[in-house]
């Protein structure tokens, strides 16, 4: 066995040939740092920032596109809203003969009996006044009237109708509007409480009548229609305001609930007012047959909002 002093050599003899293998490694890793040399300096690389911009422009328009197309194809995927003028008229069954690219909301005031000329004065609320202009006056009852039905859009709706009483009564005609809407364009001029008021607007001398029906006289206006003539109602002021009245408008929206009978004492003829991409094809069919069913001539829509890429004529289909 061995001895102890021999396992002390032996031992003491491994820790050197270790240390030496540690220097030698040291000695050849310095050599080596202090034969390296640098071949190219520390530089910049030129950039056009003109490639930059037009590198960043792409990408934004790549990503934009993207979502834009992705936008599209899932509300044509999820949604069942008509967007066009083919489509709206398609489902509604009558033409739509005006459309247009924005129509304001109605705009309170300080003072709300009072609706200010230059809300008047859009373009795109002029063209439709103008287009319901022309349908009332070629009406060639004594009285000329019109039903104007809101889809979905009922304060966009008693803005225009607003505007096309205004629009007549400067033309000095004595115009009278039934409100069968709940109230939303007499609380829009500023008049509260049911029954038949007197409204102008702010700096005009045009005066017009409103009338509000009561909700559980509303539906069953009916009772009015007697032998094709209007009958007198419980409602003096209404029956002067009939008898003088140079053109009769109403404004409402329809329920398949009470239907479109209440809208025949009032006008033969009705224009539906809808909005691109907020009404269903069902809500928008049912609407049309309502007033057919009622007995009223729907005589074309009017389409706010269009989006100015729909190419389509919004003319019926023939088969």
């Amino acid at each position: 066995p061995p001895t102890p002093d021999r396992t002390a050599y032996t031992r003491a003899l491994e820790e050197e040939l270790f240390i030496e293998q540690q220097i030698l490694d040291y000695n050849a890793s310095a050599t080596r740092m202090r034969s390296s040399r640098v071949l190219d300096a520390a530089a910049p690389i030129p950039r056009s920032e003109r490639m930059a911009m037009a590198i960043s422009a792409a990408s934004g328009l790549i990503a934009g596109l993207s979502l834009g197309l992705g936008y599209v194809v899932v509300r044509a995927l999820i949604s069942d809203r008509l967007w066009t003028r083919r489509d709206i008229a398609r489902a509604l069954g009558a033409p739509v003969r005006l459309s247009v690219r924005g129509v304001p909301r109605w705009i309170w005031r300080i003072f709300p009996r009072y609706v200010s000329q230059s809300w008047m004065r859009r373009p795109a609320l002029r063209l439709v006044t103008q287009r319901l202009l022309a349908i009332v006056l070629r009406r060639s009852s004594p009285k000329p009237d019109l039903v104007i039905v809101g889809v979905d859009n009922l304060r966009a709706s008693a803005g225009i109708v607003a505007s096309l009483a205004l629009n007549l009564a400067e033309k000095g005609k004595r115009v009278l509007v039934a409100d069968l809407s709940g109230g939303v364009l007499a609380k829009g001029l500023g008049l509260s409480g049911e029954g038949t008021h007197e409204t102008r607007l702010r700096n005009t001398d045009a005066v017009f009548t409103v009338h509000v029906p009561s909700a559980d006289d509303a539906p069953l206006l009916g009772r009015r229609l007697q032998g094709g003539s209007r009958a007198l109602t419980d409602d003096n002021a209404l029956d002067v305001a009939w008898t003088q009245a140079d053109v009769v408008l109403a404004l409402a929206t329809l329920s398949p609930a009470l239907g479109a009978e209440h809208l025949r004492p009032w006008s033969s003829e009705a224009v539906a007012i809808v909005t691109a991409g907020r009404s269903s094809a069902t809500l928008l069919h049912a609407t049309g047959e309502l007033i057919r069913l009622a007995g009223l001539r729907l005589d074309s829509a009017v389409m706010l909002r269009a989006d100015k890429t729909d190419d389509s004529i919004g003319l019926l289909e023939m088969a």
